[in-house]
């Protein structure tokens, strides 16, 4: 398959009859000349929480590619049969430490992640969290460092 500027796909063979004849259906989606199958490359979901104590918000410095050594607010990809309060909740504890008693939606925006030369189109969805006394938190999983800013 020619990948076209409009679609990327991760793949060069049919996922239903393994023939290297995808081709270029729309914006989001791939054809299988062979055997008609059609396959949507559809938007991937991702949650981050904005965690506030008084003036300052936690930001987490990223250990690993994309944008290693970037600050970002603790969040990840929502996995299968999860919500993206549950996602949220789960990748804060998980690259923090922090277990949040709640959290409220605040917004979200479409985005582009390129992970390991693939281009997965997002939608990221962010909460905040305002904590009432500053957590002792621990940088883990992709997390390198926690870093607290004004």
């Amino acid at each position: 398959m020619t990948t076209s500027a409009r679609t990327a796909v991760p793949f060069r063979y049919c996922p239903a009859c393994g023939q290297e004849a995808l081709t270029a259906a729309d914006a989001k989606s791939v054809r299988c000349e062979a055997c008609g199958f059609r396959y949507f490359h559809n938007c991937a979901t991702a949650a981050g929480v904005v965690v506030r104590f008084e003036d300052e918000v936690l930001f987490i410095e990223r250990g690993h590619d994309p944008a290693r050594g970037l600050l970002d607010v603790p969040g990840g990809f929502a996995d299968y049969d999860e919500s993206l309060e549950q996602a949220a909740l789960r990748e804060t504890r998980e690259e923090t430490g922090i277990a949040l008693d709640g959290i409220r939606y605040l917004a979200s925006f479409p985005n582009r992640y390129d992970y390991a030369g693939v281009l997965y189109h997002t939608c990221d969805v962010f909460f905040e969290a305002e904590l009432q006394s500053r957590p002792v938190a621990v940088a883990a999983d992709d997390a390198k460092a926690i870093v607290w800013r004004r």
